[in-house]
């Protein structure tokens, strides 16, 4: 019985720790992986009302992927979502549901209990089967994505859309926009902006260039004209005199009198105005450098920033070549330090081991300080005892020596007492 209570209680504490994992409270985050629909595009005449189809919605660079959740939402005029079913190793349900009336499912589903650990690299998760109620176009887009290890810790990634169509098409795309430089020493340069427009629907397209960085427009082109199926290159070039230092975002727009799938007509790019970048590690330190196997130790991992611009770092604790931990989003001002601590749970074989620290953000300057090797750890045997019990031990020998020596005074002055 308690065995059965035992059980129970540890499968409970499973539970939580996936769903506070799933629900974007976990510690630490990997990545990047992707969430991507997979085919991202159906477009097909034939699939004409009371057809079906199905997409898989897959994810790409994952490590150590335990659980998900995923939700997409579609067109309920053009589609019914009718049913779903993960891939393996995700074979234990979650509260999935689809709501059809709404147009959305919700896709919840994770490994086993006690599955030891996640799935690495590209990996399928859901299929999810349609059936086609009328002609038109629908954006599949995904949406509210978890991702959690198995050390109940969730997961960065980005999501990419899928579509849908029966019926011919507008859709202008920015497919990709190049800047030259992305970083100018001073205000007063000029940055050459090339931009890749796609016709990629059915029809011939009249359409509008805008670039923009906030509200500034800094470059338009008016009355342009693509033909389906067709692509085209537009220059542009911007002054940056009189520009405070900065990153600046420049979102790339065409814009069109009808377009049915109009998330991608933007694109952006960031270009640096007299913004330097450069994070570097300047220490890594052990809490001991000497411990038994099996024993905590905290390693620090200290970080720098060189720059002139605020930073969100990335930072990785590693003994020799395997990973400690990873901590993601921390701030670090121009010209601030700080060290991040690491909990390592030394379970490794005894022997000698470098510690190192790597610190990544997203564009640096000089990468030939991003990484740095600190201390070295020396690992003895495996702790016989849990320290709690170490110090429960040398407790109790405390107590039976007290209490040892106040029977022996106990004993002298009752020695006294007959004596006189």
């Amino acid at each position: 019985m308690k065995t059965t209570r035992g059980k129970s209680l540890l499968l409970i504490f499973s539970v939580i720790l996936v769903l506070i994992a799933l629900s974007n409270n976990g510690i630490r985050a990997q990545g990047p992986a992707t969430v991507y629909v997979d085919p991202p595009s159906i477009a097909d005449l034939a699939l004409t009302p009371g057809k079906t189809f199905s997409i898989n919605i897959n994810v790409s660079g994952v490590e150590d992927l335990w659980g998900y959740t995923v939700v997409l939402s579609y067109n309920t005029t053009v589609l019914t979502a009718t049913a779903y079913s993960s891939y393996d190793p995700f074979t234990q349900p979650g509260p999935s549901l689809i709501n059809d009336t709404a147009g959305w499912a919700y896709l919840y589903f994770t490994m086993q209990m006690g599955a030891p650990l996640g799935v690495s690299g590209n990996v399928p998760l859901v299929k999810l089967d349609f059936t086609v109620d009328a002609s038109g176009v629908t954006l599949l887009d995904l949406h509210d994505t978890k991702l959690v290890t198995s050390k109940a810790t969730s997961i960065s990634y980005t999501e990419l859309d899928g579509s849908f169509t029966n019926v011919k098409v507008h859709n202008i795309v920015v497919a990709n926009v190049t800047a030259s430089p992305t970083r100018v020493a001073t205000p007063g340069g000029l940055v050459t902006l090339n931009v890749i427009i796609v016709n990629k629907g059915d029809f011939d397209e009249t359409y509008n260039v805008t670039i923009r960085y906030g509200s500034v427009l800094i470059g338009e082109e008016t009355d342009l004209f693509l033909g389906s199926g067709e692509n085209t290159t537009r220059t542009f070039s911007w002054d940056t005199t009189g520009l405070e230092l900065d990153e600046y975002t420049l979102e790339v727009k065409a814009a069109v009198a009808l377009d049915n799938y109009p998330k991608d007509n933007t694109f952006s790019v960031k270009v640096r105005v007299g913004v330097i970048r450069d994070v570097a590690v300047t220490n890594v330190t052990a809490s001991q450098t000497e411990a038994a196997v099996g024993e905590s130790i905290i390693v620090r991992v200290t970080i720098r920033n060189l720059g002139n611009f605020r930073e969100r770092v990335t930072i990785q604790a590693r003994y020799d070549s395997t990973l400690i931990g990873t901590t993601t989003n921390e701030v670090l001002e121009e010209g601030g330090s700080k060290d991040v601590p690491f909990n390592w749970r030394t379970n490794a074989t005894a022997g000698e081991y470098v510690l190192s620290g790597e610190a990544v953000i997203e564009v640096d300057d000089n990468l030939a300080n991003n990484v740095f090797e600190g201390d070295m750890v020396r690992l003895g045997g495996t702790s016989s005892v849990p320290i709690i019990f170490l110090y429960a031990g040398g407790a109790l020998v405390a107590i039976i020596v007290v209490a040892v020596i106040l029977r022996f005074a106990f004993r002298a002055r009752k020695s006294q007492s007959t004596s006189v």
